[in-house]
């Protein structure tokens, strides 16, 4: 078949049409028999070549591959979109009663898709396109295509026989645009419409909804300068090509799943105010090519909601509605999601909580030699109420939780850095790497990690108290300065209050409130799953807080050119709670009180090397003498500081106390 409009519109195909009257129809669910049966037109085309423009030329001889019929219309000097290699499946199935329902089933592929002719600043091309298209008839059914080719229909179906009747439309392809030599964008894209069965969070019954998907994978974009696809394979090249021959930004989106969904009510009745919306995503984005910045991170991003109106509903529990239709689902496990053209090319939505908010990701940002900064985070909001427990009393309430979560940050500021570095090349820089020392003066902060929970009252309207919790620790140093050593092996910081309805001090109980119990306190993740829905878990911190408490508590070293040698563990902590303390005349106040406490401080000034067994502190367990050091020696040093002032603005006296002790003070050498 040729076909030429004026020269705008050319099209060359194979193509075979057949029909056939008085037919039975059985696709599984709907049958009918031969009397008076149905009337079916199949219509299929192949190798397809289509061009839609101006100037456009074709060989009625036909192509062998694409490549001929681009290099025809490129050398024509035509302008427009051209189609190639295409094949098209087309049936339509009506009853043969007075008006019988009528089916159409749709199926099309593209080898590819562009345009020619344009200027070189911008290109555009499809490959691998995909369309399916099911038509219900007036009622609302539609045919299971795929169950008519497997109960003996007699007319060939072609692709349409993979088509069944939950599917309404597809579309899926994978696309590269280049505009202007500066944005690049290629990937695999996947829209589908299906109707399903679906179970909402704690349903017993499912409902039937017409739900639309929207996936993609292996996207790449790249703004900025250079050529970004340098092989000429369609796709926007890897980070480690990009930076030898382009100067911009890189973003890659590995998997996105976006779902969203309506209940369907019968024809002519109001429609239903619920929605339903559903994302899981993971993707990176990094600096390119410029010299002396590396910027990049991680993202991934769950979000699963529910709304009746503009109040939150339970949200789509796709668990449990694939368990109860797998089929149709495509995977026990969750709804299986198409995110590209190719078979393989997929994700799985595995929600079973309701209004979830989670995103976690990874940043790594480093200037020069000067700045480095990286770390994991995580940000959630609680699906569902939680029930907490007032601390020291039997009161719980229910509330809504947000938690913020880091880990394995690590900073560096100085001179020849970035003195974090990612080793052992899994992409991220944590506890599994070794630093790069040589070179390198400044401050370091190693290894921190960081839970924050905030809790609000589900009933704010009666109810406005609010809660908060968090632990953080990791270490800091001062490195590259071989006179001085300053080293917080460990420092630690421990919070955990809030206020009641009316405003006063008021705490919760989160490792025996009835939501946390089971785990042991409130478990906050800090950062990314590392294999996703595979065994690996994300880092998490647990707040297992049974009273308030306002705490930060250390271990340092400070060695000073070989002269100065101090070590110890040390803790600040404010009261939670107002204290009724007895004045010497034997009046009480009520105060705050904050206490400053130091342990097993060891102190060494004088010459030579009071560390004996090299461990890079002097603590009790060295020996100076045996180490040839002289000077003066403080040994197992412990001091309690208490500083006491009322809670009554008008009253400005305070108090302290103060004791402290020591196993020794000697002279040694």
């Amino acid at each position: 078949m040729y076909i030429n409009i004026s020269g705008f519109v050319i099209a060359l195909a194979d193509f075979s049409l057949e029909q056939q009257s008085a037919l039975a129809l059985n696709d599984g669910t709907i049958s009918l028999s031969a009397t008076p049966g149905v009337n079916a037109l199949v219509i299929r085309l192949t190798s397809a070549y289509v061009f839609i423009g101006t100037d456009g030329v074709m060989n009625k001889a036909g192509y062998s591959d694409s490549t001929a019929f681009e290099n025809d219309l490129s050398n024509a000097g035509a302008i427009g979109f051209y189609v190639n290699n295409a094949t098209l499946d087309l049936a339509i199935v009506s009853e043969s009663a007075v008006d019988g329902r009528k089916w159409v089933g749709i199926s099309a592929s593209i080898a590819s898709l562009g345009v020619t002719g344009l200027p070189d600043a911008f290109s555009l091309e499809i490959r691998d396109l995909q369309f399916v298209y099911n038509q219900a008839a007036a009622d609302g059914s539609r045919l299971n295509w795929s169950g008519l080719a497997a109960n003996s229909f007699p007319m060939t179906l072609g692709s349409l026989a993979l088509l069944d009747n939950t599917t309404e439309f597809k579309v899926a392809g994978t696309v590269m645009v280049s505009i202007e030599n500066f944005v690049y964008v290629s990937g695999s894209v996947a829209i589908q419409r299906k109707d399903l069965f679906v179970k909402t969070v704690g349903a017993a019954t499912s409902t039937k909804m017409s739900v639309l998907t929207i996936g993609a994978s292996d996207v790449r974009a790249f703004a900025g300068v250079g050529d970004a696809d340098i092989n000429d394979d369609g796709l926007v090249d890897d980070n480690a090509v990009l930076s030898q021959n382009a100067v911009g930004v890189s973003l890659a989106i590995d998997d996105l799943a976006i779902v969203l969904a309506k209940p369907v009510v019968a024809q002519g009745a109001t429609p239903s105010t619920k929605s339903y919306f559903a994302l899981t995503g993971s993707g990176s984005a990094e600096l390119i090519g410029v010299e002396g910045i590396e910027i990049k991170g991680r993202i991934a991003i769950s979000i699963n909601q529910g709304k009746d109106g503009s109040v939150y509903a339970p949200a789509i529990d796709f668990v449990a509605s694939a368990i109860a239709n797998s089929d149709a689902w495509g995977s026990t496990q969750g709804l299986k999601l198409p995110t590209g053209p190719a078979d393989d090319q997929f994700t799985i939505v595995g929600f079973d909580e309701s209004n979830l908010l989670k995103v976690a990701g990874y940043i790594s940002v480093s200037i020069s030699d000067f700045l480095h900064l990286s770390g994991q985070f995580a940000f959630s909001k609680s699906g569902t109420p939680q029930t907490v427990k007032i601390a020291g009393s039997t009161q719980t309430k229910q509330v809504n939780v947000m938690t913020i979560g880091a880990s394995n940050v690590n900073a560096f500021v100085g001179v020849g850095g970035p003195y974090f570095v990612d080793s052992n090349d899994d992409g991220i820089i944590d506890e599994n790497d070794t630093p790069q020392t040589d070179g390198a003066m400044g401050f370091v902060l190693r290894d921190v990690n960081f839970a924050l929970a905030l809790f609000k009252s589900t009933t704010p309207a009666t109810d406005q108290s609010s809660y908060y919790a968090i632990k953080a620790f990791g270490g800091a140093e001062v490195v590259g300065i071989d006179a001085l050593t300053i080293r917080a092996d460990v420092l630690g910081v421990d919070i955990n209050g809030g206020r009641d309805h009316l405003g006063a001090a008021q705490s919760l109980d989160l490792k025996n409130s009835a939501s946390f119990s089971a785990d042991g306190g409130l478990v906050v993740e800090t950062g990314l799953d590392p294999d996703g829905a595979g065994d690996l878990t994300a880092p998490t911190m647990t707040l297992d807080y049974t009273a308030g408490i306002l705490r930060a508590h250390g271990s340092v070293t400070v060695i000073i050119d070989n002269f100065v040698y101090v070590s110890g563990n040390f803790e600040f902590q404010k009261s939670s709670v107002q204290e009724t303390v007895v004045l010497t005349n034997g009046t009480t106040k009520k105060v705050n009180v904050l206490t400053v406490g130091a342990s097993d401080v060891n102190a060494f000034v004088g010459v030579g090397d009071p560390d004996s067994n090299g461990d890079g502190m002097f603590d009790a367990s060295d020996d100076p003498a045996a180490n040839n050091a002289i000077g003066l020696v403080i040994t197992d040093l412990d001091f309690g500081l208490a500083l006491f002032k009322p809670i009554d603005t008008a009253d400005s006296s305070s108090y302290y106390a103060l004791r402290a002790q020591a196993s020794g003070i000697s002279l040694v050498g």
